[in-house]
């Protein structure tokens, strides 16, 4: 018997060096004890468990960083024309892209005007000389180095009218002159305080632009393959079989001065219709969408997709034209209108509360707002009472006031989509109670300028104006501004209005600028222009995998969407 144990003992231990094999362990319990076996089980269970609790530590201090590299593609409406900011002011498509082609001496950013290729600048006491020096570490895309020559010959050639600059009018009474590699000088006659909100238009290369005359500066080829200073550059395009541009695709440029964005490719993809738009979305086929309308929220999944309500400073308003009808003359008649216009019930019922009241010229957080002041507030019985103490009597078939034969009636025009029909039929409703008719004008947006904005064709047009970067009121209000190309839309002209927006333009002061906003006011609330109505969001869509966007909700332009464009990534990588 004991041989036969010395025998099985040789057997299992016939590995002679090392730890037990796993056949050797499953004998090991025949030579433990009771206690012995108790320790084991203790100690394999606190294994277990340390071992689960170092895995969970790990994983939790393991996390998902951005990663370089992904594309993205944004769907837009439109189609690129110039991306040359000397011609592309006035396409929005253009201006949007241009973003991250090209640099401005100057950018927004939070509503505010920043230093963007500019380092530093100097003003004179009385406001008529400005002195820039440029960053000395930006390149081109070509690799060659930006100076003030390419600053100087980007405004000369604005201000050349053969080149058909949309930007000529804001530029052409300034001096520009280069005083060193990265230095140059601004002189005006008079002081103007709005200038530096003027220079954030992109600067094109002299090295690429000066061997082309301006017979052929709208045909180059440059206009389609840009070479500017911004994060990306051009890498492609796809055109349809009839021509037009289906795609654009711009890839990161690996010298901009800036840090380097993570998206490797950013593409712009063009479309003519916004429901097919939106469903590629839903799709996936691309990755954002740069505008929708309030009511289109509905027609998104909103589980995978992130909606950015964005504040511009903008209003839309009733612009109240009394060339075309001698009725809107009558104080008392536009006066009316006003108090029976009830901004709220716009805001609730079309824009579910996305939207914010705007009372005058100046918007939220411009300069000139004054949250006290309103045009007028809405009250339709004090509406009626002056429209029939001025002679106009209800119409038994209809409602609608009459005065020697004649119906007081008018004809709203606004651009043909859900949004604007539902405050037009909301606006004609309420007017109908006052015992106006109000008859809409559905234009669609690709022709309202030349059918409607152009010739100044309308009685009352519903119509949305953004200001920009100052609340220089000239281009909207002056009475020079009231044919086209000016913006002036109610075809207003009062010499008060245009004394106090020229004092403005002339002070040095911000106190002595609200002076004179403070007029500007107080003269609308007599004349009432226009009826100013809200500020609805720009609603900006992008897909749930597309991460570092972190916009303020408060915007200078649509394409300030784009201002932290080196943060934004779809692709992660794990961190410990």
């Amino acid at each position: 018997m004991n041989n036969h144990k010395r025998f099985n003992l040789r057997i299992i231990s016939k590995k002679k060096k090392g730890l037990p094999s796993f056949k050797q362990l499953k004998y090991l319990k025949k030579y433990l004890n009771k206690t012995e076996k108790s320790i084991l089980k203790i100690s394999f269970l606190v294994f277990l468990l340390s071992f689960g609790y170092f895995l969970y530590v790990s994983y939790s201090k393991i996390e998902n960083i951005p990663d370089y590299g992904g594309s993205y593609i944004e769907g837009v409406i439109g189609q690129m024309q110039y991306l040359n900011p000397v011609l592309a002011d006035t396409n929005s498509v253009d201006v949007d892209i241009n973003k991250l082609i090209y640099n401005s001496l100057f950018k927004t950013k939070n509503r505010e005007i920043v230093p963007d290729l500019v380092e530093s600048y100097e003003i004179n006491n009385d406001g008529t000389k400005y002195s820039f020096t440029l960053k000395n570490n930006i390149f081109w895309h070509d690799n060659k180095p930006l100076t003030s020559e390419d600053v100087v010959y980007t405004i000369k050639t604005i201000q050349d009218i053969k080149y058909r600059s949309p930007l000529y009018l804001s530029l052409k009474d300034i001096e520009i002159e280069k005083t060193g590699i990265f230095t140059f000088d601004i002189n005006l006659e008079k002081a103007y305080n709005p200038l530096i909100s003027t220079l954030t238009f992109g600067i094109i290369p002299k090295h690429i632009w000066s061997n082309i005359n301006s017979y052929n500066f709208a045909l180059s080829k440059y206009n389609l393959k840009p070479v500017g200073t911004g994060p990306y550059k051009y890498k492609s395009l796809t055109k349809s079989k009839d021509g037009f541009i289906k795609s654009y695709t711009l890839q990161v440029n690996d010298l901009y001065f800036r840090k380097k964005p993570y998206i490797e490719n950013f593409t712009f993809r063009f479309f003519n219709d916004k429901t097919d738009l939106i469903e590629k979305f839903k799709e996936k086929k691309v990755t954002s969408i740069s505008y929708i309308e309030h009511s289109e929220k509905e027609l998104l999944n909103k589980k995978n997709t992130n909606f950015y309500n964005l504040y511009l400073p903008k209003y839309d308003a009733i612009f109240i034209n009394s060339e075309t009808n001698s009725l809107l003359k009558e104080d008392y008649i536009r006066e009316s209108m006003c108090l029976g216009t009830d901004k709220y019930e716009i805001i609730e019922t079309v824009f579910e509360n996305d939207a914010k009241k705007a009372d005058s010229l100046f918007p939220e957080n411009m300069l000139g707002y004054d949250p006290e002041y309103s045009l007028c507030e809405f009250n339709p019985s004090k509406a009626v009472s002056i429209i029939e103490e001025n002679g106009w009597e209800r119409s038994v078939k209809d409602g609608i006031m009459e005065k020697d034969g004649k119906k007081l009636e008018f004809i709203l025009t606004t651009v043909n989509n859900k949004d604007n029909e539902k405050v037009a039929n909301i606006i004609k409703k309420q007017w109908e109670n006052l015992g106006i008719k109000l008859n809409i004008q559905l234009i669609d947006n690709n022709f309202i300028k030349e059918e409607a904005i152009k010739p100044r064709n309308y009685d009352l047009l519903l119509y949305g104006e953004v200001v920009g970067a100052n609340s220089d009121p000239y281009a909207f209000w002056h009475s020079s501004q009231s044919k086209n190309p000016g913006l002036n839309l109610s075809v207003y002209g009062s010499s008060s209005v245009d004394e106090a927006i020229e004092k403005a333009r002339k002070a040095t002061t911000e106190e002595e600028v609200l002076e004179e906003y403070n007029t500007i006011k107080e003269i609308f609330k007599n004349d009432i222009p226009a009826i100013f109505l809200y500020n609805n969001s720009y609603i900006y869509v992008t897909s749930d995998e597309v991460y570092g966007i972190n916009l303020n909700q408060n915007i200078t332009y649509p394409n300030d969407r784009f201002n932290n464009i080196e943060e934004w990534y779809v692709k992660t990588k794990k961190r410990f």
